[in-house]
């Protein structure tokens, strides 16, 4: 069953809740990213927000996926791996500053 899911980056009423949906929909984008859709499956995402917004969040879902890739194939103790943990960590406070939002995830 496709289902769609919307984050609102400029949604003005944050709470816990909407917390607990956007880290759940954050798990599963990142579950998702690097396996290739099945036909007629998958979900449909849809991120809304100020361009700004929007880049900031796209670079820390790259971010992260760096990181992973990089902790999985390396180790936590590589430096290649801390060094994608400080970019990442770069890109999670450049979403905060452009979102107000805090990023679920540490």
């Amino acid at each position: 069953m496709k289902e769609n899911i919307v984050i609102n980056l400029n949604e003005k009423r944050i709470d816990e809740s909407w917390m607990s949906m956007f880290g759940a929909n954050l798990k599963y984008m990142l579950d998702q990213m690097g396996i290739a859709p099945m036909a007629g499956g998958g979900s449909s995402i849809s991120i809304r927000g100020l361009p700004s917004q929007i880049q900031a969040f796209a670079g820390t879902l790259m971010g992260e996926k760096a990181y992973m890739k990089s902790a999985a194939r390396y180790g936590l103790t590589d430096p290649r791996t801390y060094q994608n943990q400080a970019t990442l960590n770069r890109s999670i406070k450049n979403f905060e500053r452009a979102t107000g939002i805090k990023y679920p995830i540490k």
